[in-house]
């Protein structure tokens, strides 16, 4: 997964989440979709299921109920760069203005994180000559975490989980090794922040990951931005703890995350 900085967000360099999918709580509109490709798949948690229009160019656009604050927007499974497909992000105002645009060289998930941007409309928008497919699109407005992420540390792009089915003779001798991957797997242990950040601001959050919902992390945008994951709870819940005479709490988050 990459991450890319547009313009000038808020704290780029700090940790963040993103929990809460906008584009799963407004009105759906695609210019096209498949009997097996539903505009719906795209916004399922699941990275098994897929939006596939007809043709090309191919919007996914959503609607929400009024102007709503957003900085974070990604398409965590896709193959645009099999298929050689451009992306396009974009927000309403009078016309279409485009946020950035994309061109993946891999099929690894894309987000971006820019500017505090307030618009009831919002799409990704698919250039090229051949159909991708795309699932996962995500709008929110990003949750950044003061103090950053203790060492030690494994970023989620350098965490995989591979089991070894090895094969031996009898006299001891190595035949082979079957390598069967498990996904990533990462403990994240932050900074400690003020209790007030935790009863508060981490709230919502500390809800959905302890129920297991799915969400996108960075471990800081624009100086690490190879480290970005679509994240789940693979261990404990999340339970603040106080530190540093009950004025700041710890924090940590032992996951999953989507190879």
């Amino acid at each position: 997964m990459a991450v890319y900085v547009v313009g000038s967000p808020t704290t780029p360099s700090l940790p963040m989440v993103a929990f809460n999918n906008l584009f799963a709580t407004g009105t759906l509109l695609a210019s096209t979709e498949t009997t097996n490709g539903a505009a719906a798949n795209a916004i399922v948690e699941g990275t098994y299921n897929y939006w596939i229009p007809s043709a090309l160019p191919a919007t996914l656009q959503v609607t929400l109920s009024g102007a709503t604050l957003c900085n974070t927007m990604a398409v965590v499974a896709h193959d645009y760069g099999t298929k050689g497909a451009t992306v396009i992000f974009e927000y309403f105002n009078v016309t279409w203005i485009t946020i950035t645009t994309v061109v993946p060289t891999d099929d690894s998930p894309i987000m971006i994180i820019f500017a505090d941007t307030t618009a009831t409309q919002w799409r990704i928008r698919i250039t090229g000559s051949t159909v991708p497919a795309t699932g996962v699109v995500y709008l929110a407005a990003r949750l950044v975490i003061p103090g950053g992420v203790k060492a030690p540390y494994t970023p989620v792009w350098q965490a995989d989980r591979v089991e070894l089915m090895h094969s031996g003779s009898l006299g001891g001798k190595f035949i082979n090794n079957r390598a069967v991957k498990r996904g990533r797997e990462t403990m994240i242990s932050l900074a400690s922040v003020t209790r007030t950040f935790a009863e508060v601001n981490l709230n919502a959050f500390r809800l959905k990951f302890n129920e297991g919902s799915p969400f996108l992390w960075a471990s800081g945008p624009s100086i690490f931005p190879k480290d970005v994951g679509y994240c789940w709870r693979k261990g404990g819940e999340m339970r603040p703890t106080f530190d540093q005479d009950a004025i700041w709490m710890a924090l940590e988050m032992d996951v999953a995350a989507d190879a």
